[in-house]
């Protein structure tokens, strides 16, 4: 939205509009009285005493299409500061179900919906995830990212540390949990939800 001149954008920040235009409200009309389990609704109710039950805001999934955005250009400065920087990522267990890594290809990752590097795997989780569709639950899952390129020296000692700001970004991510949990259905893992005080001292 700064815009660009002569095919450089000004020095001054960049913003991103994306219009929501495949939202459909009366979706969640069944669970307008209900919390959701492992959602931020109850959170934010118990917070600000205010409840958007359509899942919408900054408590919604929807929030990371601004990070991609602002990614897709991280890279491209990446690359003019540090040559080529390569960032890959692809699914490699879901629940139980591992890949078999002699049989990886980056090139696999976009022909499946899963973007499993192992073609054979990702058949065989078509059936395993339906199953558990079927069932009422769903299950954690485990994505392996690979960045190579990466010149030495990013980040700062202690609070900064590179590892320290990528853990704090990837646990940032709406459903995430990096607490051994992905094997286990979802349904069996929720944290457990204790009615609280409105003026409870949140700050």
């Amino acid at each position: 939205m700064s815009g660009c001149r002569r095919s450089s954008p000004p020095a001054r920040p960049s913003g991103f509009l994306i219009e929501n235009v495949d939202q459909r409200s009366k979706d969640y009309g069944d669970i307008r009285d209900k919390y959701r389990p492992g959602h931020a609704d109850y959170t934010y109710d118990a917070k600000y005493g205010v409840r958007d039950y359509r899942g919408g805001g900054r408590q919604s999934a929807r929030e990371t299409a601004m990070r991609v955005a602002a990614g897709a250009i991280a890279r491209k400065v990446l690359d003019q500061l540090y040559g080529k920087v390569t960032i890959r990522g692809a699914l490699v267990q879901m629940g139980n179900e591992k890949i078999n890594r002699a049989n990886w290809s980056w090139k696999e990752v976009d022909n499946n919906p899963f973007f499993c590097p192992d073609a054979t795997a990702a058949v065989a989780w078509e059936t395993y995830l339906e199953g558990i569709r079927r069932n009422g639950s769903s299950v954690g899952a485990i994505i392996e990212v690979v960045a190579e390129g990466v010149p030495a020296g990013l980040g700062a000692p202690v609070y900064a540390k590179l590892d320290n700001e990528l853990a704090s970004a990837l646990m940032s991510i709406q459903c995430r949990q990096g607490r051994g949990n992905r094997r286990r259905l979802c349904h069996r893992v929720h944290d457990r939800r204790r009615e609280c005080r409105r003026d409870a001292p949140w700050q």
